[in-house]
């Protein structure tokens, strides 16, 4: 028996299909997998053409030491795969009967480099990170380029809901109006309104930042303020601005489904280009169970409630 197959006999708490399947690969078995696959998926790939698709998926990373699921997200399970030459991103999805009707392999992504500045809380209440942190079930934004450290955030209440009454109305979410603030000193290089508020549930994928305001915060970091309300944004291009500063009011205009802040920091003062920064947070707490629980350095991570501390307001 090989050291892949001893390492993986030793992992608990995986699905037996991941360890037969990344054992197969460590093996070169692609006829193994290939019988694992769907009709439909074995169609797609014909079977004469599947040893050099098989064989040309990931890295040698050796033995692998551990597989740990990262979690679910459009019916696709991920994990990542380590072992003392590196890590594999592997995804899977499943039909009903436990067949493969999707595989990929592939290496993670790299590092995304951290902020020198260290931001504020751009909102100024309780919100959720509804989107944030560094692998795509935690964060849709992790392989747009310049919005690989984006978070998507939504005031709440005291009982962790967005919004109230039928949802049907900017003005029943929470984050419809509320003030948002510059994350640090800095200069207003890009600032864009008179995009209408979407209706919830309408999305406008031509101005897809909606009403925004972009500022330099320090060398090579813009961080960009997206989706604001129509009529709000209060700066003016070339304007010097202060930490806690109002920019204007979340809204719901540009690619955007209901009241939200779409808000991420790139290395390039260009919308669409560049690469993505790891913002860094102080004065942050996390609010949980009705306790506020300061946190030295925040990384964004989906699931969060934050919101500054009162030290840092």
């Amino acid at each position: 028996m090989s050291p892949m197959w001893i390492s993986i006999l030793l992992i608990a708490a995986v699905n037996p299909t991941v360890e037969t399947v990344v054992a197969a690969l460590a093996e070169k078995d692609c006829p193994k997998i290939f019988g694992m696959l769907t009709e439909h998926f074995q169609k797609s790939v014909p079977k004469e053409k599947w040893p050099s698709f098989c064989n040309g998926m990931g890295n040698d990373i050796g033995a692998v030491s551990s597989i740990t699921f990262d979690g679910t997200r459009d019916n696709w399970a991920s994990y990542t795969i380590s072992g003392p030459k590196g890590t594999l991103k592997l995804r899977l999805a499943f039909d009903e009967q436990g067949k493969i009707s999707g595989l990929g392999l592939r290496s993670p992504p790299p590092p995304v480099a951290a902020s020198k500045v260290r931001y504020r809380w751009p909102l100024t209440k309780p919100s959720l990170v509804f989107w944030g942190g560094d692998t795509e079930e935690l964060n849709h934004h992790v392989g747009v380029s310049e919005q690989q450290r984006a978070t998507d955030t939504d005031v709440v209440n005291a009982d962790g809901k967005m919004s109230t009454g039928t949802g049907k109305n900017n003005e029943d979410y929470f984050t419809f109006g509320t003030p948002v603030v510059a994350a640090a000193k800095g200069r207003v290089i890009v600032a864009i309104d008179g995009t209408p508020d979407n209706t919830p549930g309408v999305m406008n994928r031509v101005v897809v930042s909606g009403n925004v305001v972009i500022i330099e915060h320090g060398p090579g970091e813009f961080a960009h303020y997206c989706h604001l309300k129509q009529g709000s944004v209060r700066v003016k291009l070339g304007q010097d601005v202060q930490a806690g500063e109002v920019l204007g009011l979340g809204g719901n205009s540009g690619n955007s489904s209901q009241p939200h802040l779409h808000w991420h920091v790139q290395d390039s003062p260009l919308m669409g280009q560049g690469k993505g920064i790891d913002p860094v947070f102080s004065g942050i707490c996390l609010v949980k169970d009705g306790k506020q629980t300061p946190v030295a350095e925040y990384r964004l991570r989906k699931g969060d409630v934050v919101v500054p501390c009162a030290a840092a307001r």
